[in-house]
């Protein structure tokens, strides 16, 4: 199991993404912590719940078990059963 390892959004990580996120974005002084496993239990049905609590843009941040972080940036709010893509040009991956 993945042990809590601390904040994976750091500023330094934030500072490299910065180009590649919309200019609104950009420019949040505020950031919302949406789902984390260890805090909101390991179920993507939760997720998809926090998601709909707070709808809009997102970054995801994904850390594996060797330390490793990846993830990528939503222009919309997740949806658990839409079969089509959807979102915008601006959303991109990230290793």
């Amino acid at each position: 199991a993945l042990q809590h390892r601390g904040v994976i959004l750091t500023e330094d990580r934030l500072l490299a993404l910065h180009a590649y996120l919309p200019v609104a974005t950009r420019f949040a002084n505020c950031w919302k912590l949406l789902y984390n496993p260890s805090v909101h239990g390991i179920s993507l049905r939760t997720f998809y719940r926090q998601c709909r609590n707070w709808p809009g843009e997102t970054l995801m941040l994904v850390e594996d078990t060797n330390g490793f972080v990846f993830g990528g940036f939503a222009s919309h709010t997740w949806r658990a059963h839409c079969k089509l893509h959807y979102g915008s040009p601006e959303c991109f991956v990230f290793t």
